[in-house]
């Protein structure tokens, strides 16, 4: 999961070096997290008998009779006025005690760590999935180990991109043109 999600996720937590910008994620502009009173969830009740399992953890099962709420079509009409009835609901919980409440009425859920819980991660840790690597410009940087193991090994990290034009003359020279017409196609500024 972190090699598929850490370029998004984790690109302020990427670049290592003291002149790194550091932006906002796209996970922190894209996706939403449900906090609670100590922390953060995600969580997914994507079918009826989930959303009722939310409304039973949260104790607000009434909202089904509802007239906002008590049809699919109507719950969707209505989704961001029962977001917030929802966001306020979860407020009131510590995140361990809403997570069991969760799982007692099987709606798929779980913490949400911060940004450093992650990269700390006991399995994450005992698996050396995340190294440190000198990038020959971008400095030193996280960097997310492949995952899969090929008897018993795990395949090395890739290179870095090349930067433009870095490997003009050997592609060049590969097509079996001579230095002397690469030169030429320098000083004309056809190749680059």
């Amino acid at each position: 999961g972190l090699f598929f999600v850490f370029g998004d996720g984790f690109m302020h937590k990427t670049l290592l070096d003291e002149d790194a910008e550091e932006l906002p994620p796209l996970s922190q502009l894209i996706y939403d997290l449900t906090e609670t009173k100590d922390g953060g969830i995600t969580m997914s009740a994507a079918n009826s008998a989930q959303q009722i399992g939310l409304f039973t953890a949260l104790d607000q099962l009434h909202l089904l009779a509802d007239e906002r709420f008590n049809s699919q079509e109507k719950l969707v009409a209505h989704y961001e006025e029962l977001k917030e009835i929802l966001r306020e609901k979860f407020l009131e919980f510590e995140t361990d005690e809403i997570l069991r409440r969760l799982g007692e009425n099987d709606v798929p859920a779980a913490k949400c760590l911060d940004y450093q819980e992650v990269l700390d991660h006991v399995q994450y840790q005992a698996n050396s999935s995340v190294g440190v690597v000198d990038h020959p410009i971008l400095g030193k940087m996280h960097q997310v180990k492949l995952p899969a193991k090929f008897e018993g090994e795990r395949l090395a990290p890739s290179e870095g991109c090349p930067g433009h034009g870095e490997h003009t003359v050997e592609l060049l020279k590969g097509l079996g043109i001579s230095q002397e017409e690469i030169d030429d196609l320098f000083e004309r500024k056809i190749a680059q």
